[in-house]
């Protein structure tokens, strides 16, 4: 659920769209995504909301999901 809420989050997105010319996403891309140092308390976090998510979609949960990876990654959603 980590890696799926880290590579479904906005901050994911606004990487993709400026490291790659592609909309497709390859393996080697995904490979080659840098994942964040571990930090537990975020983790859950997202484990969490990726939880809700998974049941049902929710905009207020996607943007703190955004906001949870962004901050794992130094960066603020308003960034991109």
């Amino acid at each position: 659920r980590i890696l799926c809420g880290i590579m479904n989050s906005s901050t994911a997105q606004f990487y993709y769209q400026n490291k790659h010319s592609s909309l497709k996403v390859l393996r080697t891309y995904i490979e080659n995504f840098p994942l964040p140092s571990p930090n537990k308390i975020a983790f859950q976090k997202i484990e969490r909301l990726v939880g809700h998510l998974e049941k049902k979609f929710d905009p207020k949960m996607q943007a703190q999901l955004d906001e949870v990876v962004s901050r794992l990654y130094g960066v603020s959603s308003s960034d991109f």
